[in-house]
């Protein structure tokens, strides 16, 4: 049997091109008397005609491919990415620049970033990316903005290493001593910091109130997207006991993040 249909990968269609997507985004589960069909026939089929949505078959492509070609395999993404500008692996081809040190975090870039790229991918990058949005118009009207929980991507211990398809591995900062400040002025000089009381920016609203309660050194308030998201922005030797299903309930990322930290300090308590 043969995943491959007729066309040949120099002649894909979008159809053919897109089907191929789908076959390398699920690589991990594809039997593997076929992989090799995948290597010869998806790859190329799917670079030739890239759709605007496929940069879960990247990380496909990369699990099937051997460490020797995956070089190759990369530079082929970024040559396809560059004819499709609104493509997402476009995004990505530009956001590895940015992490190699040959290009920057622009609003416009950001605003792409966080629509197009799985949120693990950029959380190293998460605070920068943060006030670059902000200083867009009318930001706190921007849906993918102010959909993500932001506290669960930048609140991350210093060194946290992140995998990121075509760069080396990354590693997470921690939160800067500044960035409380930062965000407030970048707030303050647009629609006034009292907007973070609204409803739709609840998860601006929880990192900022995190970061206050930390820098005060007080215990967090109850959060509007998790009632313990504070928490991951305090010391680990201030978090009272907290049961196992207290950490239910709420943006599942962040409940997430909340046990892997007390599974941590479990760990350092025995």
């Amino acid at each position: 049997y043969e995943v491959r249909p007729l066309t040949a990968p120099d002649s894909a269609s979008k159809g053919s091109a897109w089907i191929a997507s789908r076959l390398l985004a699920s690589a991990a589960e594809v039997s593997p008397d076929l992989i090799e069909d995948l290597r010869s026939w998806a790859i190329p089929t799917w670079l030739a005609n890239i759709p605007d949505s496929s940069v879960d078959s990247l990380s496909g492509a990369c699990k099937i491919v051997g460490e020797s070609e995956r070089e190759s395999l990369l530079n082929s993404v970024h040559m396809a990415a560059g004819d499709k500008p609104k493509s997402d692996l476009n995004t990505w081809s530009r956001f590895v620049r940015v992490i190699e040190g040959s290009g920057r975090l622009t609003p416009s870039l950001c605003n792409k970033i966080v629509r197009q790229l799985p949120m693990e991918w950029f959380a190293p990058f998460s605070g920068h990316i943060l006030l670059n949005l902000l200083k867009m118009d009318q930001w706190w009207n921007n849906a993918d903005l102010c959909s993500i929980p932001w506290a669960a991507l930048v609140l991350r211990p210093i060194g946290e290493l992140h995998q990121f398809p075509g760069a080396n591995d990354v590693s997470h900062p921690g939160v800067s001593d500044d960035l409380l400040v930062s965000l407030e002025e970048a707030i303050g000089s647009g629609p006034g910091i009292e907007i973070i009381d609204e409803a739709s920016i609840s998860n601006i609203h929880d990192l900022v109130m995190s970061l206050r309660s930390a820098k005060e050194g007080l215990p967090p308030p109850i959060g509007r997207t998790h009632p313990l998201v504070g928490w991951l922005a305090q010391p680990f030797h201030k978090w009272p006991e907290i049961a196992h299903t207290d950490l239910n309930g709420g943006n599942s990322l962040i409940t997430a993040r909340l046990f892997l930290a007390r599974s941590r300090i479990i760990r350092e308590d025995i």
